[in-house]
């Protein structure tokens, strides 16, 4: 059985993940080669990735914080996205690439949750991934496909932002045509 490392980029996101994230993804380095694309995330990163449509929310699970909500950079957070690694392909669907290459890359982002997902059954561990949001196995009952993602299902206070990051967050969330985010 082959054993593969994180790399640099990697092992820094992997120290911002909560330890039962660790404890699943260092399973999976053992056996199957990806890279954790990103673990912590600040709520300015957060803001950018729904004006670039790639999250429907403020209130992600990649933001770390207190137990009263608030963001700390330094709590663990309690998600992680991860990419397939094969030998310096690009892991993501290309508009250039064939059918065939597109689904096949696509299968690798499938196969790897599923090595996720069975260490964290074998562990114990309760998770939620971006394949299958509510967990039941049916893949097509979803309207948002996150292939990379993986978080734990731990129950966490919501979000609490500042009056400025609020107003800045719900300009972004009213021009992709979401719902605005209240403070709890």
């Amino acid at each position: 059985m082959s054993s593969f490392n994180f790399g640099r980029a990697s092992s820094a996101e992997f120290v911002t993940l909560h330890h039962d994230l660790q404890i699943i993804l260092t399973g999976a380095i053992e056996v199957f080669d990806f890279s954790i694309t990103q673990g912590g995330r600040t709520i300015e990163e957060q803001v950018r990735n729904i004006r670039r449509g790639v999250s429907k929310t403020i209130d992600s699970r990649h933001i770390p914080r207190d137990e009263g909500g608030m963001y700390d950079p330094n709590a663990p957070c309690i998600a992680a996205d991860c990419a397939p690694y094969q030998g310096g392909v690009n892991p993501w669907p290309q508009d250039s690439d064939t059918i065939i290459v597109r689904q096949k890359k696509a299968h690798r982002f499938y196969f790897m949750q599923g090595i996720f997902y069975s260490i964290a059954k074998r562990e114990g561990i309760k998770v939620r991934q971006g394949v299958d949001w509510d967990m039941d196995g049916d893949i097509f009952d979803q309207t948002f496909d996150d292939l990379p993602h993986i978080e734990l299902r731990l129950v966490t206070p919501p979000l609490v932002l500042p009056k400025d990051m609020l107003r800045i967050a719900n300009e972004a969330l009213m021009s992709r045509g979401l719902r605005e985010y209240r403070n709890p």
